[in-house]
């Protein structure tokens, strides 16, 4: 696992040098803290001198997956022979739930570094705001091109395009960058300025096919 040092519960037992220590798990943890995940067998911690700020060690898990990986998922055509010539390890991000951050960090390694992502529908937050955003995406656009367009001018299908984006907006709750109560995660979190719909809307029309989906529901 890759977490930021400032957010992890009980964090100075871990603050030693040249020793293996036994991390316990707090029995109540401070506000925006966490403890660390059992099943994990390593862990890397980014320090970088904050404290309670989730999402520090988003860049830096970033640049290294983006490091090991290479161009494994580049759309350029690659045999597995050339994959282990040059050394590359395939990633993907496997994400369950999710809050805002996970939104981000979707769209850096969708958008940004080309890593494919799979998401588990029906565990809430962010994995199901994008499994709706995804299905209704290609619902809307189904019915745009099965109407006949072709005496329709650009500005026209530019129109309908930006109909579709606002009517989605609205569907996943996220109006004026924010999230509605009603929505299917956490409103009480602080936003930052961040237009997360903008960011769910990017992955889905420029980068589809490095989003999967399994939706635990129909299993």
């Amino acid at each position: 696992g890759i977490a930021p040092w400032g957010c992890v519960s009980g964090v100075e037992q871990l603050d030693v040098h040249g020793t293996n220590v036994i991390y316990n798990k707090p029995k109540t943890d401070e506000k925006d803290e966490t403890p660390l995940e059992p099943n994990h067998a390593h862990f890397i911690f980014i320090d970088n001198d904050t404290k309670h700020e989730f999402g520090s060690e988003l860049e830096f898990r970033s640049l290294f997956e983006k490091s090991i990986s290479g161009n494994s998922f580049s759309l350029q055509n690659a045999t597995k022979d050339k994959l282990q010539q040059a050394g590359n390890i395939p990633v993907v991000l496997v994400v369950i739930e999710g809050g805002l951050e996970t939104i981000k960090k979707v769209h850096e390694n969708v958008i940004k570094n080309k890593i494919p992502v799979l998401l588990l529908q029906g565990t809430g937050g962010c994995c199901d705001l994008f499994a709706k955003c995804y299905h209704l995406y290609n619902e809307y656009h189904t019915n745009v091109k099965s109407s006949d367009q072709t005496n329709e001018d650009p500005s026209t299908i530019k129109e309908k395009n930006e109909q579709i984006k606002s009517k989605l907006r609205e569907k996943l709750e996220i109006i004026d960058n924010k999230l509605n109560p009603g929505s299917t995660m956490n409103s009480s979190i602080e936003q930052d300025g961040i237009d997360y719909f903008e960011l769910i809307y990017a992955c889905i029309e420029r980068r589809n096919m490095f989003l999967n989906f399994i939706d635990l529901k129909a299993h």
